[in-house]
C-alpha cells in the first residue's frame, strides 16, 4: 500500500508537470502567434506612419525648442521680477531706517549736546584731580 501510494503521489506530480508543461507551451505558442500578427501589423503600419512620425517629430522638436525658450524667458522675467521687488522692498525698508534715524537723532541731539558738555567737565574735573594727586605725592616725598 505504501509503494501504491508513493507510486500515485509520483504519477500525480508527473502529471502536474506535463499539464503545467503543455499551458507553458500552449501560452508560448499564442504569444509567438500574437508577436507574429503585431510585426506583420506593425511593418504594414511603419511606413505610412514612418512618414506621419517623421513630421510629426520635426514639428515636435520646433515645438519643444519653442517651448524651452518660452520657458527660459518665462524663468528670467520671474527672477526680474523677483529681483525688482527686493530692491523695492530693501530701498522701503532702508527709507524707513533713515527717517528712524533722521527723527531719533534730533531727539538724541539734545541729550547728547548735555551729556557731551557733562563729559567735558567730567574730564576736566578727572584730570584737575589727577593734577592734584601728583602734586600730593610730590609734596609727600
Amino acid at each position: 500500500q505504501e509503494q501504491d501510494g508513493q507510486a500515485k503521489r509520483v504519477e500525480e506530480e508527473q502529471t502536474k508537470r506535463d499539464e503545467a508543461e503543455a499551458q507553458r507551451k500552449d501560452q508560448e505558442e499564442e504569444f509567438e502567434e500574437r508577436l507574429a500578427e503585431a510585426q506583420e501589423k506593425w511593418v504594414s503600419e511603419g511606413e505610412e506612419r514612418k512618414e506621419q512620425v517623421e513630421g510629426e517629430r520635426n514639428g515636435q522638436e520646433q515645438d519643444g525648442q519653442a517651448k524651452r525658450v518660452e520657458e527660459e524667458q518665462t524663468k528670467r522675467d520671474e527672477a526680474e521680477a523677483q529681483r525688482k521687488d527686493q530692491e523695492e522692498e530693501f530701498e522701503e525698508r532702508l527709507a524707513e531706517a533713515q527717517e528712524k534715524w533722521v527723527s531719533e537723532g534730533e531727539e538724541r541731539k539734545e541729550p547728547a549736546d548735555g551729556e557731551r558738555k557733562g563729559q567735558e567737565q567730567d574730564g576736566q574735573a578727572q584730570r584737575v584731580e589727577e593734577e592734584q594727586l601728583k602734586r600730593d605725592e610730590t609734596e609727600a616725598e
